[in-house]
């Protein structure tokens, strides 16, 4: 389904109790099988946890006022006061320039949409990216945003599959797609490999590369490895594609990339900490948005203040890839 709400007492599965009992000798519980919370928190099969019929209405309607009435229909645009020439002066104090502090990227969302609101999607699975329905100078937009202070941000196999999702629901329903990028890279390790790091990331880059609707990216800070292509960055084609001055475009962290290129020497320095942090601001000095505007991997460097403003400039230009929605899919 396209949003999915479950009381906190419903419950969800294939087959209960008694079956696994008689079947498979399984003792378990209706909790422990499929209860709202573990649908929602862990499989991502539920889209959000509410308490009553009363709440799981009200989010339905919240839900459905983003939408058009079909397919083929453009979102309603809904009436705001909220100017779209606005400045958001608290950006500049969200979002730390030093790249190894983390901040809530919702705070950043809250700045530059709307009235300061967004419908959030599967809020509690994979909470290291959020997926938001909100407006931009009245018109429906689907937000898709690194979230530093859980797991960094990283990309992971669950990320890959939410994101993934929203970007298909967005583009049936003609809903430009807006992408707030701080991404350190995807999440690596024996089980990520095992879960299917590799198979669901390029489905997330299949999807994005499939999608009729405009494609906005803006690059906050980290923009490290592969995975940036995996928030719409360069090579997907974006329709814009800005950054902010403090934003570090590069193929691997500095802290990681002095870790492989310089081990050996660390491991002889006489101060390996003093030598390290040496490397790294050497390594941080070469990563600068500077060098990527100077070869036009991005069309501009913006004040953050100015994110609204350019975005909604951007919207306004900006036209399907193709004509009609994506009907099939």
């Amino acid at each position: 389904g396209d949003f999915v709400p479950m009381t906190k007492d419903s419950c969800m599965m294939l087959a209960g109790p008694p079956l696994l009992r008689t079947k498979m000798g399984i003792e378990t519980t209706l909790e422990e099988l499929g209860s709202a919370r573990k649908h929602v928190e862990q499989s991502g099969m539920g889209d959000l946890l509410v308490v009553d019929d009363k709440e799981c209405i009200a989010k339905i309607k919240e839900f459905l006022s983003y939408l058009p009435n079909n397919c083929q229909e453009d979102p309603p645009l809904r009436t705001t006061r909220d100017n779209p020439e606005r400045r958001c002066e608290n950006l500049m104090t969200i979002v730390p320039s030093d790249l190894r502090f983390a901040y809530n990227i919702k705070n950043v969302i809250t700045s530059i949409v709307d009235d300061g609101e967004h419908f959030e999607m599967q809020p509690a699975f994979a909470q290291n990216v959020v997926t938001s329905l909100a407006h931009m100078n009245s018109r429906a937009v689907g937000i898709i945003a690194n979230q530093p202070a859980f797991m960094s941000g990283t990309l992971d196999v669950k990320a890959c599959q939410k994101i993934s999702r929203f970007i298909n629901f967005c583009d049936c329903y003609g809903i430009a797609l807006i992408f707030l990028q701080d991404i350190p890279g995807f999440y690596p390790g024996p089980q990520s490999e095992l879960d299917g790091i590799i198979r669901w990331s390029t489905r997330l880059l299949y999807e994005i590369g499939h999608t009729t609707v405009p494609r906005l990216t803006v690059m906050l800070r980290k923009a490290f490895g592969l995975a940036h292509y995996g928030m719409n960055s360069l090579g997907m084609e974006p329709d814009l594609l800005v950054a902010w001055p403090v934003a570090s475009f590069s193929a691997i962290s500095p802290d990681d990339a002095v870790q492989i290129m310089f081990g050996k020497e660390l491991a002889k320095a006489e101060d390996p900490e003093q030598r390290k942090q040496a490397l790294i601001d050497e390594f941080e000095a070469k990563t600068t948005i500077a060098p990527a505007a100077e070869a036009a991997f991005v069309d501009d460097v913006i004040d953050p203040r100015d994110t609204r403003k350019v975005l909604i400039k951007a919207l306004e230009m900006a036209k399907k890839r193709r004509q009609g929605h994506a009907f099939k899919r």
